[in-house]
């Protein structure tokens, strides 16, 4: 199993002030493979693959907690 991942995160906004949707690429160092996302959902659903499922489950169990679903 892989216990460490290096990436280089890009966070833009793209739309006017009042519209703006985040988006975001993440490149893997040091291959330099690049993977674009629409939203920032789509970049924490991508996270959350990369870790075992014991780590999701305490992702989801906190998010509960905190009242985000």
């Amino acid at each position: 199993m892989i216990r460490q991942r290096s990436f280089l995160l890009r966070l833009w906004a793209d739309g006017d002030d009042t519209a703006a949707r985040w988006r975001a690429s993440m490149q893997e160092v040091p291959d330099g493979k690049r993977v674009g996302f629409g939203d920032l959902v789509d970049l924490l659903i991508f996270l959350e693959s990369l870790t075992p499922p014991k780590t999701q489950q305490t992702v989801e169990k906190g998010r509960q907690q905190n009242g985000n679903n």
